[in-house]
């Protein structure tokens, strides 16, 4: 009987140990990109569009950010919950953007990025 005893708090011990591990892994956030920024090059003056579409297991927010600075909204920059859109561009626009996704429960942050170039401007002289 001793020996049934102590098989049996085992089993209790390895079902808590399945169940506990079980719901520690049902936990972890799941962040899946599914649409992410990518590198634009322009006409200073066009507009530019970066969208970052992603997925999770967890409620999640995205911000945005100009080489490591939150990008404020303002006439000329609309950010969504899935893009960002800078129209008309100005000089001072082109740098690298980031869509960063906080999972809301977990805590966990996934970032991706792209970069905003303006194009070689042409300048036609008579003689």
């Amino acid at each position: 009987l001793v020996f049934l005893g102590a098989s049996c708090t085992m089993s209790r011990a390895i079902l808590l140990a399945a169940v506990f591990f079980s719901l520690v892994f049902l936990s972890v956030a799941d962040i899946e990109f599914t649409e992410v920024p990518a590198d634009i090059v322009i006409a200073e003056g066009d507009a530019a569009e970066f969208i970052c579409l992603f997925t999770s297991t967890n409620p999640a927010s995205v911000t945005w950010q100009k080489d490591g600075v939150a990008v404020i909204p303002s006439s000329r920059i609309t950010i969504t919950s899935s893009s960002i859109t800078i129209d008309p561009t100005v000089e001072g626009d082109n740098g690298t953007y980031s869509c960063i996704v906080n999972d809301q429960v977990d805590l966990t942050t996934e970032t991706r990025s792209a970069e905003l170039e303006f194009a070689c401007k042409i300048r036609l002289y008579s003689a």
